[in-house]
């Protein structure tokens, strides 16, 4: 059972990891190129893509946590042994 819930741990720490490193890559890529990640707008479809700070502000914070998140449960891991 013991190895088991390590794995389980490991498991949602590669999770964590891969979802930080998802939003990080999207997150880079918004602030290089706003113009190429738009969402469909049907109001102003060829408008200025304005994302406002806070945006960006929440999408580091989520990933920065993300990889924290993974980095405690790798080391609980790490204990364990």
């Amino acid at each position: 059972m013991e190895t088991f819930h390590r794995f389980l741990i490991l498991l949602a720490g590669i999770f964590l990891f891969g979802i930080g490193v998802l939003l990080g890559l999207l997150e880079l890529i918004a602030i290089i190129d706003p113009v190429g990640t738009k969402m469909a707008d049907d109001s102003d479809p060829f408008g200025d893509p304005h994302i406002p700070w806070y945006v960006h502000t929440i999408y580091i914070l989520i990933t920065i946590s993300c990889f924290f998140l993974s980095w405690l449960l790798f080391r609980s891991i790490e204990k364990t042994k």
